[in-house]
């Protein structure tokens, strides 16, 4: 008999007695080690929420004596984990960004630190969005709370530096036959790595900040009771939320470096959230001025609006397409703007392309094509870079998603895996093409 599908309620329930007992053997010292390792590692990137669910509540429970928690013991606690919250996700849909990359990225001040991905698909695209988004709001938003939205970047890149340089070297190589079943694999000297962190005194990494002051009014700010946490279920929002350390056992900690770079973008929402309208406003002018600017930059145009406005309307003439360049900080207000963007290039010449940039640190999700294709600022660099900046190609791409007769719509879950899988059939029509001329010569 086929099982019915999960209610929301059921998605979003606990039942903590399970986690519980699971938990109950192992001192919580040792848990939160092997918890930290577990969270950091690449072999255990497709069940960060059940990971995260056992850490809070390895944090949340009195703090006890008893087993030390061995890398042995984790796949039954995530076993358990999964039993407890079975409505919570793991990743199947891709695969997770590899860790073991080592990806680092540039603070304002030019100091590439390690980027631990989270659960994002593409990180770098969220931390160079949220570094252009800082440009518009740091001062406002100094003035309003006591440090800008560059000081919660520099935070969460150097809490994931701290623990990636810690455990990184301890990481085991991957194998080309890694078993996708496997979902949660680690080593003892992964453990062993994480118990240089046990303690990490979160002053120290605040103070070596480009402004310690007003990184350290970031961490007050983006600290939460344990207790407190809702740990609300959401498939598109990260579980512990705008949150970089918590207070338990009366002390304070860092979240995991995942959780760090996941909480990026709701932290810059809420930062957002604080400051007056008038800032915002203001704030949204400077950001558009930004996002023209680059936008330009990236399509080789030399010419653009002073004052581009809230809709920037420009034209490439020999690549048979037409940009309208967005941008927007206030929550709500993005699909406003992409909207009066859409409505400004149908009233421009038909038969041509249209294509939609917008900017900010929000970006959109699934989208049914019809006549108009909407990139970020960042989306539009990743597609440029990977066609080694031929301005033909991405006229082309836009061409065929907005005219596509006898269809309705186009329709992708991420506007970067539509690009990849057309510049995929592009390449094997092409060599089909050329098999078949082969065979015409005599």
């Amino acid at each position: 008999m086929a099982r019915s599908p999960l209610t929301a309620a059921q998605q979003r329930r606990v039942q903590w007695k399970t986690i519980d007992r699971a938990l109950a053997p192992f001192s919580t010292d040792s848990l939160t080690v092997l918890l930290q390792a577990a969270l950091a590692s690449p072999g255990c990137s497709r069940v960060h929420d059940h990971l995260l669910l056992l850490w809070t509540r390895a944090l949340r429970t009195p703090a006890r004596t008893g087993a030390a928690a061995a890398a042995a013991d984790l796949p039954g606690l995530v076993a358990a984990a999964g039993r407890a919250a079975p409505g919570r996700g793991v990743v199947t849909d891709r695969v997770p960004s590899d860790v073991r990359g080592r990806v680092r990225f540039a603070t304002s001040a030019e100091e590439r630190l390690l980027v631990h991905p989270g659960q994002l698909a593409h990180p770098l695209l969220v931390l160079r969005s949220l570094q252009l988004t800082a440009l518009a709001v740091d001062e406002p938003a100094r003035a309003a709370v006591g440090f800008g939205l560059s000081d919660v970047l520099e935070l969460a890149l150097r809490l994931s530096d701290h623990t990636l340089t810690a455990v990184s070297p301890a990481w085991p190589p991957a194998a080309q036959d890694e078993d996708p079943q496997v979902v949660c694999a680690l080593t003892e000297d992964e453990v062993g790595a994480a118990r240089l962190l046990a303690g990490a005194d979160l002053g120290a990494v605040t103070a070596v900040c480009g402004q310690p002051e007003d990184a350290a009014r970031a961490l007050d700010w983006l600290t939460e009771p344990i207790e407190g946490l809702p740990l609300r279920y959401h498939r598109q929002a990260p579980l512990l939320g705008p949150v970089l350390a918590v207070t338990a056992h009366g002390r304070r900690v860092a979240v995991p470096a995942c959780a760090a770079t996941d909480a990026l973008a709701p932290a810059a929402g809420r930062l957002l959230a604080a400051l007056p309208a008038a800032a915002v406003e203001a704030a949204e002018e400077r950001l558009q001025d930004l996002v023209v600017s680059r936008t330009a930059q990236l399509l080789g145009m030399e010419e653009v609006p002073a004052r581009p406005g809230r809709v920037c309307a420009l034209s490439a003439p020999a690549d048979r397409y037409d940009i309208a360049i967005v941008s927007a900080l206030a929550e709500g207000a993005l699909s406003s703007r992409i909207e009066e963007a859409r409505s400004v290039l149908g009233e421009l010449t038909t038969g041509r392309g249209r294509l939609v940039v917008y900017g900010g640190p929000r970006f959109l999700g699934p989208e049914l094509i019809e006549d108009t294709v909407y990139l970020h600022t960042e989306e539009l660099a990743e597609i440029l870079a990977d066609a080694e900046s031929d301005l033909a190609v991405l006229a082309l791409f836009v061409l065929e998603l907005t005219e596509h007769p006898g269809v309705h719509g186009v329709f992708y879950r991420d506007v970067l895996d539509a690009w990849t899988a057309w510049r995929r059939g592009r390449a094997e029509a092409g060599a089909a093409e050329s098999r078949s001329l082969r065979r015409a010569v005599p």
